[in-house]
C-alpha cells in the first residue's frame, strides 16, 4: 500500500512539471529556428517588480524593444528599468524528457524490492537531464556571459538595430508558421 501512495505521489509529481509554457506555443523548434525570422521570447522583471514578456524586436542604444505577448503592443524599456532578463533561445526537449522519465517511474512499479532504485533513477535522470535541457535553452540577463544588453541583439528579429525608416506603430506579431517550407 505504501509503494503504491509513493508511485502515486511521485507520477503526480512528474506530471506537474509537465505544464504548458506560455511561449512555447511561439518558438520554434531548434532545427528550423534559421529559417524563423522572429526574435526570441524575454521575461524581463523591471526594477519596480513588474514584468514584461514577448518577442524580442531589437536592441538599439541601450533600450529594449519587446512585443507584448499578451496585448500586442510594443514596450520600450531603457536598460535601467531591467532587473532580470530571461531569454528563451529556442523550444526545449525538457518537458519531453521529464514526461518520460515519468513513464518510465510508472513501468518500475513491478521491480518489488528495488522499486526504490529504479524509481529514484528514473526521477533522477529526468530531472537532471531536464534542467540541463532548460539551461541550454535560456540566457539570463546579467551574468557572466552578458553583461551588456547589446550582447543580446543577436537573438531580436532586427539584430541590427531598428531600421531608422521604421514605422514603430506597425511593428505587429509575426506569424507563426504552420510548415517551414
Amino acid at each position: 500500500m505504501r509503494i503504491l501512495l509513493i508511485s502515486i505521489v511521485l507520477f503526480l509529481i512528474g506530471c506537474g512539471s509537465t505544464l504548458p509554457n506560455p511561449s512555447e506555443n511561439f518558438l520554434m523548434d531548434n532545427e528550423y529556428s534559421i529559417f524563423d525570422t522572429r526574435g526570441a521570447w524575454v521575461d524581463v522583471k523591471k526594477i519596480d517588480d513588474s514584468f514584461e514578456a514577448g518577442e524580442l524586436i531589437a536592441i538599439k542604444n541601450d533600450s529594449l524593444y519587446i512585443l507584448n505577448g499578451i496585448t500586442h503592443r510594443l514596450a520600450i524599456l531603457h536598460s535601467s528599468q531591467v532587473r532580470v532578463l530571461k531569454l528563451r533561445k529556442g523550444k526545449s526537449p525538457a518537458n519531453l524528457v521529464r514526461k518520460h522519465a515519468t513513464a518510465g517511474t510508472v513501468t518500475t512499479l513491478g521491480h518489488g524490492f528495488f522499486l526504490p532504485f529504479s524509481g529514484c533513477a528514473w526521477i533522477g535522470t529526468g530531472w537532471l537531464v531536464g534542467s540541463i535541457y532548460d539551461k541550454l535553452h535560456h540566457v539570463k540577463y546579467p551574468s557572466r556571459k552578458y553583461s551588456n544588453l547589446n550582447d543580446l541583439a543577436s537573438y531580436a528579429r532586427f539584430s541590427g538595430g531598428l531600421p531608422d525608416d521604421l514605422n514603430l506603430d506597425r511593428v505587429k506579431k509575426a506569424n507563426i508558421p504552420k510548415t517551414v517550407f
